[in-house]
């Protein structure tokens, strides 16, 4: 199926582990809850598809476009995807859902990564940057937390 145009597909709980979609236009597809385990999806168009509660463990997202892409409840668990397509795809989101990505939390490195709720989107990259320039400003061995008194 590479290079597969499936723009609009109902493809609703389908069971497409290991499957090839490099390339595939699928553009607005409904993958709600599917199972795209070990999946390549390299530089696929998933702009405007819904992947809300999909199973996307081992799966192959380099180069992939996630522009307004629902993810809510998305497993990534060991996905070769940015934090930046994560952040892209909530970000861009026509409506904004809570959001967080439970993860080891490197920037640029592949998964794990499950979307679940917290920050909507805006607020959770204004925190990260946020974040990211007071680590750059820490002491090394001192937290940047305060023990309650």
């Amino acid at each position: 199926m590479v290079s597969a145009n499936l723009l609009g597909a109902n493809l609703k709980g389908a069971f497409l582990v290991d499957a090839d979609l490099s390339y595939a236009n699928l553009f607005s597809a409904n993958l709600q809850n599917a199972f795209l385990d070990e999946a390549r999806l390299e530089n696929a168009n998933l702009n405007d598809a819904n992947l809300k509660g999909a199973t996307l463990e081992d799966a192959k997202l380099e180069g992939a476009s996630l522009q307004r892409t629902s993810l809510e409840g998305a497993n990534l668990m060991g996905a070769s995807i940015t934090r930046d397509q994560v952040v892209a795809a909530l970000t861009d989101a026509d409506t904004a859902f809570p959001w967080s990505t439970a993860s080891s939390d490197t920037r640029d490195a592949p998964g794990p990564f499950i979307v679940s709720a917290s920050f909507p989107p805006r607020r959770r990259a204004e925190a990260d940057v946020k974040e990211t320039a007071e680590a750059s400003s820490e002491v090394p061995g001192e937290s940047r937390h305060k023990p309650k008194s």
